[in-house]
């Protein structure tokens, strides 16, 4: 079934919602000087119409609407400022809460140095370092072996870098 043009037209012209309206002001231009402007050419009733619709932010509403909008401006904001927070405060805990030798293996395969916790503090190991110490437990013997590991993930920072000084020689 198709919708003929008039029909629609009919309709747009019909219906006082989609049709054509009575305008504000008069359509020809006054800036041209070729027609004169009459004194009151907007109705006394839509002049009164125009002040109801218009927004005068001195009322009791307006500071009402401004005073609960401000209330919810500065309440994302305090949302948005504690999830920032929070984020930063447990930034870089995934690697933390993991296994050292893990992360040693992570910074070897980014390529990007990072902080490792040690049992008194955090210490940050460079590609070199951990690709060295990488590269180390895999050549050792398996008692050897679970000695680094202890020491990696359990350790101090004296002990680490010991072991890291052992692993350069």
């Amino acid at each position: 079934m198709s919708v003929k043009f008039n029909d629609i037209m009919k309709k747009f012209y019909e219906d006082e919602m989609l049709g054509i309206q009575t305008e504000d002001a008069p359509a020809n231009s006054v800036a041209s000087g070729g027609v004169d402007m009459p004194a009151d050419a907007v109705s006394k009733k839509k002049q009164k119409e125009m002040q109801k619709k218009s927004y005068d932010g001195r009322t009791k509403e307006a500071r009402a609407f401004m005073k609960r909008m401000l209330e919810l401006k500065s309440k994302r904001e305090s949302a948005f400022r504690k999830s920032v927070k929070e984020g930063m405060d447990n930034f870089g805990e995934e690697y933390l809460n993991e296994a050292n030798v893990d992360v040693l293996k992570k910074i070897v395969k980014d390529k990007q140095n990072n902080k490792i916790k040690l049992k008194d503090g955090t210490v940050r190991v460079d590609l070199f370092t951990a690709s060295a110490l990488t590269q180390a437990l895999e050549k050792v013997r398996p008692d050897t072996k679970k000695k680094m590991e202890d020491i990696i993930n359990k350790g101090g920072k004296a002990q680490f870098m010991k072991l890291v000084g052992v692993v350069f020689k």
